[in-house]
């Protein structure tokens, strides 16, 4: 089972995740220095399969006239091009695992959509090349109004992201864009939506 949790950033969901997990931590992590190397070089190799090459030409299509300059994280079209690839390849071979992704798919293609403006055409038109692996999974909304998701950014004080570092009009700017793409991809595809509090509904589709 892979499921698949997207929200605001600030919104909980690596939390609600851990919750329905059972307070576990999140992913797996091998003390064994080798096969963590083994994983990095399978991840990076992954965006040069046959299908993520097909998947990249369809893709290249889509972006090429995008803006070129990221509005609010210093990270360039590619970045977001060869995580969705790794995502989609690990769904497409994470065979009867147990997966919990608080980014997956929807997750990063509307942290792209934010950071390079795209229309929300352009952004549905994205959904739809990933749509045969986001059907793999139980994608789900956590929905959070943005004033929580601001207050809980800025009283958390990570300093670990770009996002961090936002003054707070473009931080709420930030969010008020994540918003709308993610109303407008809830209302076209009909993901289930929970909040913070009936979270645990997530626990019957296991």
């Amino acid at each position: 089972m892979i499921l698949e949790l997207f929200g605001l950033p600030g919104s909980g969901k690596s939390y609600i995740i851990k919750k329905i997990n059972d307070n576990k931590p999140i992913g797996a992590v091998s003390c064994n220095s080798l096969k963590n190397a083994i994983i990095s070089i399978l991840k990076r190799c992954s965006v040069y399969t046959p299908s993520s090459i097909r998947l990249r030409h369809k893709l290249d299509i889509i972006y090429k006239d995008i803006n070129t300059t990221p509005l609010y994280i210093r990270r360039d079209a590619r970045y977001y091009i060869n995580n969705l690839l790794m995502v989609a390849f690990g769904y497409k071979h994470s065979g009867k695992k147990k997966i919990f992704m608080d980014e997956g798919i929807i997750h990063r293609i509307v942290g792209f959509a934010v950071n390079y403006e795209l229309t929300i055409e352009k952004t549905i038109q994205l959904v739809e090349v990933f749509r045969a692996y986001i059907d793999l999974a139980t994608v789900v909304y956590l929905d959070v109004p943005e004033d929580e998701c601001f207050k809980s950014i800025k009283s958390r004080n990570r300093h670990e992201h770009d996002m961090d570092e936002l003054d707070d009009g473009a931080l709420r700017n930030y969010l008020t864009s994540y918003k709308q793409y993610f109303e407008k991809i809830y209302q076209q595809y009909g993901f289930m939506r929970i909040t913070r509090n009936d979270y645990e509904r997530i626990k019957e589709l296991q």
